[in-house]
């Protein structure tokens, strides 16, 4: 079904556009409230309009019937118009004036019946003014508060957005966080193995040097010992030098004295 705006509406119906919103605030008549180019709209289906349009002209002609009915229906018989009743005469003169009294009272009483009936439509001119003016006033906070309801909606798009953004950036930074960590963890575990392998070279160095400390303690012990026994071996070897040079300088003087001998 096709859907209506107010304007569009108001020509079909033959009257104003706030004559259409004012029914469809009033749920008269029945419409939907769509966003449009400059905010929330009204859009009025069809089929209601013309179901509205009817209604309307029905009411109208019944308004009508009944001012005419009032007016046609002449006066009741009260008791001021009762009294200016003549007796019935069979007089020529008698029923002229009879007649001309009878007309005096319809008119008097139409007269009324119009001015009752003009009241009527003044007070459901007001009411129908009043009736319009808060229509239009409850459709205006209406509007305000449809109008409140999109920027508060727009604003809450815009904190989910942020709040998306701000997500986004916390994953971003808890990843790079992740990876420094992951980073630092892996150059920590260089560092330590580095740490571990220069420990144990220094651990390693540590055991060499007692070894060499003993090995070099073990060869002074034994360059000691050679000492000694080269120095015990230098003394016999001395002795035994002063031994053979005595029994040489025996040897020379006994060879001596047995050649003095001889020649003596």
């Amino acid at each position: 079904m096709r859907m209506l705006s107010t304007g569009a509406a108001a020509k079909i119906a033959g009257c104003s556009s706030d004559t259409i919103r004012r029914a469809c605030q009033s749920e008269d008549l029945r419409a939907e409230m769509v966003e449009g180019k400059r905010g929330l709209v009204w859009k009025v289906r069809e089929d209601s309009l013309r179901d509205w349009i009817e209604e309307r002209e029905r009411e109208k002609q019944e308004r009508l019937e009944e001012a005419q009915g009032s007016v046609a229906a002449g006066p009741q018989d009260s008791p001021s118009i009762a009294a200016e009743k003549p007796q019935e005469s069979t007089s020529t003169a008698e029923g002229l004036q009879d007649g001309s009294v009878m007309t005096a009272g319809v008119l008097a009483a139409m007269q009324e019946s119009l001015k009752e009936a003009l009241e009527v439509a003044r007070e459901q001119r007001v009411d129908r003014l009043e009736a319009e003016r808060r229509a239009t006033e409850a459709e205006k906070n209406a509007f305000r508060l449809a109008r409140q309801i999109q920027a508060l909606m727009t604003d809450m798009d815009r904190q989910k957005r942020l709040l998306s953004e701000n997500a986004e950036s916390l994953i971003e930074k808890d990843a790079e966080l992740k990876q420094q960590l992951a980073i630092n963890e892996e150059k920590a575990e260089r560092e330590r193995a580095i740490r571990e392998e220069a420990e144990a070279e220094t651990y390693q160095a540590r055991a060499e040097a007692l070894e060499f400390q003993e090995k070099l303690k073990a060869a002074e012990q034994e360059l000691e010992k050679i000492r000694a026994e080269a120095e015990e071996s230098s003394s016999r070897l001395k002795e035994a030098r002063t031994e053979i040079e005595g029994w040489e300088s025996r040897r020379k003087q006994s060879f001596w004295n047995r050649i003095l001998g001889r020649s003596g």
